[in-house]
């Protein structure tokens, strides 16, 4: 007695659970008689034949499920894709200190000699206009929001008299803060960008620096504003409301756009080539350029301060109504 493998047709013992030559499953093929083994072979063969058939004859509806699985397999996501993908941040503190002290240091210089410009990193200028928009803005809104507290106060003193139940306590909003800071930003980027085409013009220092580099020129210059900017804030949360602080409000008002106007005429006129544009004429446009930009940011600020105005006005009235 033998088996008969119906898949390369080999002869194997009687017993074998699997084709010696191809690895095929025969426990459920019974072991036949060797003189019978071409019919039963044959019929076998066919049988197996017939019942296999292949994915392209198989019907429309079975093809179609097997389709439709494999589809719906391939759509399911794997446990390690449905996982989701972690990155690790990791700051260097230590060239992080290291830039900060470095721009410490050219800080410090720049106060100590501001027209000696000495190199630092490309964000320098960005950085200081930055920090010193953030100061006026802070400074800025907290005058007037003392300015509405002491109007609220009469407000509901007033209201008291009359009986009246309601009572006011506007405060300004953070939205005022953010577009203060955003206005003194840009008017800072605007106008030393301004500076360096006339200083290009004329020859001076601005044709040796890129814009940002030359914007960390501008801040050199003018860094004394970075000052005027923490005594401006000092004032306002100190003794915002007295009347010695409005003589020091006035007075570093006054000197930011001097400073400002100095360092810009300064990076126009700074003699590093004798060709180009007079720089007489380009101070003189340098200082043209500035105050409309001046004009343009205190008119932006002002109407900030117009509508918390209104806003105020409008929820003191109700106090009455």
């Amino acid at each position: 007695m033998i088996k008969i493998c119906p898949n390369c047709q080999a002869s194997v013992a009687p017993d074998a659970k699997f084709c010696t030559s191809c690895g095929y499953d025969l426990r459920d093929i019974a072991p036949i008689d060797p003189t019978a083994a071409t019919t039963s072979t044959a019929d076998s063969v066919a049988a197996d034949q017939q019942g296999a058939q292949p994915t392209s004859e198989m019907p429309n509806e079975t093809a179609q499920s097997a389709t439709n699985e494999t589809a719906n397999d391939a759509s399911q996501p794997t446990a390690t894709n449905a996982a989701p993908h972690r990155t690790t941040i990791t700051i260097d503190t230590a060239n992080l200190q290291q830039a900060s002290q470095n721009y410490w240091q050219w800080l410090v210089g720049s106060w100590k000699t501001p027209f000696s410009f000495h190199t630092t990193s490309k964000f320098a200028g960005l950085i200081t206009f930055a920090i010193e928009a953030i100061l006026f803005g802070i400074g800025i809104g907290h005058y007037v929001q003392a300015a509405f507290n002491a109007v609220n106060g009469v407000a509901n003193s007033t209201a008291a008299l009359f009986s009246s139940t309601k009572s006011s306590n506007y405060s300004v909003s953070l939205g005022f803060y953010v577009a203060v800071i955003l206005t003194v930003f840009i008017c800072a980027i605007a106008m030393s960008g301004v500076t360096y085409l006339i200083s290009r013009a004329t020859g001076s220092v601005g044709q040796n620096f890129d814009f940002l580099d030359f914007l960390s020129v501008i801040a050199h210059y003018s860094n004394l504003i970075l000052i005027l900017n923490i005594c401006f804030d000092l004032v306002a949360f100190i003794s915002a409301s007295g009347s010695g602080s409005f003589v020091l409000l006035f007075i570093i008002l006054s000197l930011i756009p001097l400073v400002w106007s100095i360092a810009t005429i300064t990076a126009v006129v700074a003699d590093t080539a004798k060709t180009g544009l007079d720089r007489i004429y380009g101070a003189i446009f340098a200082s043209i350029a500035n105050s409309i930009i001046y004009a343009i940011a205190f008119s932006l600020v002002g109407s900030q301060v117009m509508s918390i105005v209104r806003d105020f006005s409008s929820s003191f009235l109700d106090l009455f109504s």
